[in-house]
């Protein structure tokens, strides 16, 4: 029993008037003699091109003006993860204490939202964190532009 049973392709007959175009890959010398001669760019598009860059680094840039320092950042992100680890572990503790029937349900609702405060504090300094990050990587980008094009 045969599971595959190949069909010749159709035959293209073209019409009148028309044409079959055959494209055939490039040889290597053809592909080092385009890489080799480049392709040309006016210089208004490549002044334009730079601006654009320019303008969106400076944006950037400006947008991170006035963060702390990504080690100050960093500091505060470590805190906070360890003020997230004691608050998981009071918050179990008073969960393991409402299932052992030592204090009610609404015991743990204190535990609960000092953890859920900490954990946005570690979601705001995160997001600082990479903003502040993608500021510093667009001042040097922007620095090492400035010096290619002077």
């Amino acid at each position: 029993m045969k599971l595959f049973k190949p069909n010749a392709p159709k035959q293209v007959i073209p019409e009148d008037g028309q044409r079959i175009h055959f494209s055939f890959p490039k040889t290597d010398a053809q592909l080092a003699r385009e890489y080799q001669q480049g392709h040309t760019v006016t210089l208004a598009v490549a002044v334009s091109r730079i601006q654009d860059e320019l303008r969106q680094l400076r944006a950037v840039v400006d947008n991170g003006a006035g963060r702390r320092a990504v080690g100050v950042v960093m500091e505060e992100i470590s805190r906070t993860k360890d003020l997230m680890e004691i608050n998981r572990v009071a918050r179990e503790k008073a969960q393991a204490q409402a299932r052992a029937g030592l204090i009610e349900e609404k015991g743990i609702l204190p535990a609960m939202h000092q953890e859920e405060k900490t954990r946005d504090t570690w979601r705001i300094l995160q997001t600082e964190l990479t903003s502040t990050v993608a500021a510093n990587e667009a001042a040097v980008a922007l620095s090492a532009l400035l010096a290619q094009v002077q």
